[in-house]
């Protein structure tokens, strides 16, 4: 009898998920890859969609670290920055006036530094990787694919949540979130984020100094104000430090044989350094990274309109060993990089959800100037190639680099049937480059 009640159970449970509805087995992930919400399942955009929980889960603390969550994502470390490929495309030079060909956003706000890779994560909503061109539905074109990054909004319940850790490294690690309503229709948050890697990976063989950690330190705010129900206004601001020589810690590959007859030395992670001429041989560098944005939305019925203004200053420098040998050959010298980016976005959308028919047409303005205010370059010394172990050549860039951009651009998409649908969108650019130099 006890077996004839365990399989009646088990034939009761088959029956139920056979009869179980399909949808209740698939949970529905909003993105906003396109510029209004739709469910992951149907958007026709390659997207991976992270949510602050599996965010949290898989220990992604920054830019750098999505890689390890999102496929065909590599983020490659250089020059204090981490820079995005997508599918194999990118672009690996930091210099000033480069722009990455995997675009990052943060709400809505084009990160135009390819320095802007070193973002870490302290009040994130939402975080979605779009794969291929993008140029018809975000501001500035997109050649690689994009990284969409949504912060929280505060709501009108008092939030404090925060966390303390320490990790592999000596690495210590601290953020705090507050936020909730001020007043009627006006509430803000604040975000605070700080971790600091005491111990580097590797030593200097030559100095026998331990190699740099890793700093960053940032703080957000976000302050949303409802004066009606069609019309929603959004300001931000952030600052934010990144101190670190890891993406310039370089070596020879083992086996292989210097100019100047030297061979690696050491474990993986260690070099044989001589530059910078500070007493230890380590690289060095850092970011400061801030700026501010102010987003308006307002609904006219059917259509809403949007508006994004944005301003950024970034601040860079480093120094480093170019030839990753313990005498002087080829060194590199990026101090003081200052960038200073304007962009301005207009956007209307329909919203009409009833509609076979939704488009968006949009467009874009960047005005965008980076320099150095010292001397920068290689500067290329010793016998090897001057004949005077004393000698040197500098070649120097000085002049900043001026990018102006005007855009438009339009997608739309018509729904033949619910399973089926025709995407369209084009792009005009404008842009005009200006540079020089001398060495």
């Amino acid at each position: 009898m006890q077996s004839t009640r365990t399989l009646g159970a088990v034939a009761a449970a088959i029956a139920s998920c056979l009869t179980a509805p399909a949808y209740a087995q698939v949970e529905e992930i909003v993105v906003t890859a396109t510029r209004r919400e739709e469910s992951l399942q149907t958007v026709p955009v390659s997207i991976t969609a992270l949510s602050a929980d599996r965010l949290e889960m898989a220990r992604v603390e920054g830019v750098r670290d999505l890689a390890l969550t999102t496929p065909a994502l590599n983020m490659n470390g250089r020059s204090n920055a981490w820079i995005p490929y997508i599918r194999g495309i990118g672009a690996q030079d930091t210099s000033g006036g480069q722009e990455a060909s995997v675009s990052i956003y943060i709400d809505g706000v084009y990160m135009s530094s390819v320095h802007a890779g070193a973002l870490s994560f302290n009040n994130v909503d939402r975080v979605e990787v779009l794969k291929g061109p993008q140029g018809t539905l975000f501001g500035r074109n997109s050649t690689g694919g994009l990284i969409n990054v949504i912060t929280r909004d505060p709501g009108e319940d008092l939030e404090v949540f925060g966390k303390v850790g320490y990790g592999d490294y000596e690495t210590k690690s601290a953020q705090l979130y507050v936020g909730g309503g001020l007043a009627d229709n006006l509430s803000a948050d604040i975000a605070l984020n700080y971790s600091d890697q005491g111990k580097g990976y590797g030593d200097n063989v030559l100095t026998d100094e331990e190699t740099v950690g890793d700093e960053d330190k940032g703080v957000r705010t976000k302050w949303i104000w409802k004066p009606g129900d069609q019309t929603r206004v959004t300001w931000t601001a952030d600052w934010q430090r990144h101190d670190t020589g890891q993406g310039d810690n370089r070596s020879l590959m083992k086996g292989s044989l210097g100019s100047d007859g030297t061979v690696h030395q050491g474990g993986f992670y260690d070099i044989n350094m001589n530059f910078p001429e500070n007493g230890d041989g380590l690289p060095d560098g850092y970011i400061k990274n801030y700026g501010t944005m102010a987003k308006v939305q307002h609904s006219f019925g059917s259509i809403d309109f949007v508006s994004i203004s944005a301003y950024r200053k970034l601040k860079q420098y480093n120094v480093f060993d170019n030839d990753a040998l313990p005498t002087k050959v080829v060194e590199a010298v990026q101090k003081f990089n200052k960038t200073k980016t304007f962009t301005q976005e207009f956007q209307l959308l329909s919203n009409n959800p009833s509609t076979k028919f939704n488009w968006i047409v949009g467009a874009f303005y960047l005005d965008d100037k980076s320099g150095y205010r010292d001397p920068i370059g290689l500067q290329i010394s010793g016998a090897q190639v001057t004949g005077d172990p004393t000698g040197f050549i500098r070649a120097s860039f000085v002049d900043p680099i001026k990018t102006t951009s005007i855009a438009g651009f339009a997608e739309g998409t018509y729904h033949f049937t619910d399973s089926t649908r025709l995407t369209v969108g084009g792009r005009y650019t404008k842009d005009k480059k200006e540079i020089g130099g001398d060495a």
